[in-house]
Formats: structure tokens, sequence, C-alpha cells
């Protein structure tokens, strides 16, 4: 097996392969989960005991590793029914390492991971939590969420984790069921490979095994390149049980199940943030398609022979429409382009489409529901959350991926023509709203 991720990472081969990744593999054997336990519990006991009643800092850290030490007991005592505690080699990388595992995981391999387990495990998905619209956007390569575009509180565990993977996080390789499934696949970081990954319910992925790897503080007691022996929540190794997928049984469903995330105004904020940057890597990769650069080569052309360009053309042939009431008007370049691209772009061009139009929509949704919740809190003499979303929507990030949906002919999409109008609307309050709430500031003040 060496280091290669060539099966699916569970507790039955976990210890291995990440003995076999480490830079300098150790000789001494590897110690039990229970050995790795213990010596937390003594290390959490030994704080407790340590406690010096006349030292406010000692009596704050015997609380705080009492309370440690009860939750340890109690995740213990409860394991979710297919993980298990497992010895594993952390062996640190350095943060630039790490970082580029991240953005090529979030860039290359979130997107196809997530299409490979709506087309390939729906069942799955459904019993894990997941509602149709959620493993609609699935699909195309997008987070689950709800059809009012609330997400579901899931994510994608590297199950040997990326900051301690060793020559799995520095190492490439063409990842085979990748390339099954994605032809034009490029080679990743091992570590990013899709049998090191797992979907897992938020409950599980931060509260369980987040929380054991937190207490033994294992990149902040090595250096990059050195290794350490920890214990991990790992899958389980389970006949007939899709190894992508965390699904609770029946009785543990209200426990361990997917359920949606309601975030609060400053979330909400998060989020539009969080859309914005994936928005902008869809754009650059619709942008990018074979299709779309050979219509947008031939509306540049047509631009060029009328004196114009594609947005000042797309801008007269608006107004010209707008004063044209007949119904036998010619086609604009939108109805062209759109109409091109709707007859001859493969489904995988289509899907890119798809999946501008759900982040654009999705963050058209969180900017409706901050908006709402801003301008309540105006009127009830609150100017922060106004402020915030305005400053939100006036980035230079938003503006640039609002500007390349605005310039693109295939607006002529519905739902993109709707959130460009309703993102106008809100901006423009939004800025009446600042402008107010500056001059009241500025009369309290004197």
């Amino acid at each position: 097996m060496g280091y290669d991720v060539d099966d699916n990472i569970t507790s039955h081969n976990i210890t291995n392969v990440t003995r076999s990744a480490a830079f300098d593999r150790p000789v001494k054997v590897p110690p039990s989960p229970e050995y790795v336990i213990q010596d937390i519990r003594k290390r959490l006991q030994d704080t407790i005991d340590k406690k010096d009643p006349e030292d406010t800092r000692s009596v704050k850290n015997a609380i705080s590793a009492k309370r440690k030490l009860e939750k340890l007991d109690m995740i213990l005592a409860d394991l979710p029914n297919d993980m298990e505690l497992a010895t594993v080699l952390y062996t640190k990388v350095t943060p630039n390492q790490s970082k580029q595992a991240y953005t090529e995981f979030c860039d290359d391999v979130k997107p196809s991971f997530l299409k490979f387990l709506a087309n390939n495990y729906s069942d799955d998905l459904k019993r894990m939590g997941i509602c149709e619209n959620g493993i609609s956007r699935m699909k195309i390569g997008l987070e689950p969420s709800d059809v009012d575009g609330n997400l579901y509180s899931v994510s994608i565990d590297h199950i040997i984790e990326r900051a301690g993977g060793g020559r799995l996080s520095k190492d490439s390789a063409q990842d085979p069921i990748l390339k099954e499934y994605d032809k034009t696949a490029k080679p990743t970081l091992k570590i990013n490979h899709f049998d090191n990954l797992y979907l897992m319910p938020n409950k599980v992925h931060h509260r369980l095994k987040n929380y054991i790897n937190d207490l033994q503080k294992l990149s902040d007691t090595i250096s990059p390149g050195t290794s350490k022996w920890c214990v991990m929540l790992v899958p389980k190794k389970l006949d007939g049980q899709c190894p992508y997928i965390f699904t609770p049984r029946a009785d543990k469903q209200d426990k361990y199940g997917a359920r949606i995330e309601v975030a609060s105004f400053k979330g909400k904020l998060s989020r539009i943030h969080f859309a914005t940057m994936r928005l902008r890597t869809a754009l650059h990769k619709y942008h990018g398609l074979p299709v779309v650069r050979s219509l947008s080569g031939t509306m540049n052309t047509l631009a060029r022979a009328q004196g114009s360009t594609v947005p000042q053309l797309l801008k007269k042939q608006k107004q010209d429409i707008a004063n044209d009431n007949s119904a036998d008007s010619a086609p604009s370049i939108k109805d062209i382009f759109h109409q091109a691209f709707s007859g001859y772009a493969p489904q995988d061009t289509k899907d890119q489409y798809d999946q501008v139009v759900h982040l654009a929509t999705e963050i058209k949704g969180n900017i409706e529901y901050a908006f709402n919740a801003a301008i309540k809190a105006y009127d009830h003499g609150s100017y922060e959350e106004v402020e915030k979303l305005y400053e939100a929507l006036s980035r230079r990030d938003f503006k640039s991926n609002y500007d390349r949906l605005k310039n693109i002919p295939h607006v002529q999409h519905g739902s993109i023509a709707e959130i460009l109008n309703d993102v106008s609307s809100y901006k423009k309050t939004l800025k009446k709203r600042v402008t107010s709430a500056a001059k009241k500031k500025a009369q309290l003040s004197k």
C-alpha cells in the first residue's frame, strides 16, 4: 500500500498509511488507541489535581480540564455507529503546504466530489437527511441546501488531516476515481484523493472528531517535518455501507442526521462572502469553457463590426427593445447567445452555468435576509447592520463578480436578470440609509 491513498481510508488501514507517509518513519510500535486516550485523561487529571486555590490561573485551568475530561467521557460513551478511534501518525507539514492543499481541494476537488456523491450515492444522502433540492445542488458541484437557500450543517472531512498528512500533503498523483468520473481531471495531491474524503454532519466533524484532535494539541506541539502518534475518530470498514458518507442509524437520526443551519445576520454576511468567492471561481471556469469562448468570440466579432463592444451593444439593444414594442423585432445578441448555448453546449458546460446561477441565487437569498434584518434594526435605531451590509456589497470582489454577471450575454437567463435587479435595488436603498445614519450620528455628536 505504501503511502498512496489507493483504498478508502478507514480504521483498518489509517495507521499503516500515515506511518508510511511520514518524512522520517518512526521505529517504535504504534501505541493503541486506548493508550493514547489514557494519556489524554492523565494529562487532564494532572491539571485538575495540581489546582492551587490561591492561583487564579491554576483554578481556571483546573475547571477547564475538568469540563474537557467530562466531555471526552461523554463522547467516548456514545460514539457514532460507523466510526471508531484509531491510532494515527500525524506528520505536520508547513502552513504553505496545508494552504495549497486546501486551495486545490476547494477549487478542483470539492465540486467533483459533491457531484460524485450525488450521482452515485443519492439514497445514502437521503438517509443522511439531505433533501432532493440539496442533492440537485450537489449534482452541479455545490453544497446542499433546502429550497430557501439554507445550507445543511455538513462538511467534507479529510480523514487524514491536510495539515498532518506528511508526504500525502506534498506529493501529487492521478486519483483513479476522479479520473474515471472526470476524464479531464489533472493529478491532485494524494491528501485530496476521494478515498480520503468523507461527508459528515458538523455535529460529528466539529464536536466529536475535531474536539478529540484539539485535546491533543497536534499542530502546537510539533514542528513541520516531524511526527506524533495520536488518536482520531475515523470511519470503520463496513461491508455494504457507503464509504464516503456518514449515515446514522435510524435511532440516531435526531442526534447525528444532517440538519439545516439557519444563520444569524453575521452568518449571512459570512455566507455572502464565501459564496462570492465560489462565484468568482465558477465564473472563471464558465468563461474558460470552449463553447463559451467560441460564442463569446463570435459576439465580440459582431460587436466590433458595429464599432462597439459586447457590453455597449447589450446596453444599446436593451434600450432599443424597450423602445420597440413590436412583436417581430430582430433577435438581440443575448437571444443569439442563449439559443446557441442551449442548443449546442454539452451537459457539463450547462452544469457549470447552472452552478453560476445557483451561487448567484444563494448570494441573493442571503442578501435578502440580511437586508430585511438590517432595515429592521435601522428602524429600531441600530445603524451597524445597514453599514456592514452596504460595506459587504461594496467590496471589490463582490462588485467584480456583479459586473461580470451583468456583462455576459447569457444574462438573458431569468434567474440572473432577477438577481441583478434585486441586488441593485438593495444597494441603492442601503446607500440612502447609510447616508442618513451618518447625518444622524453627526447630529448626535454635536
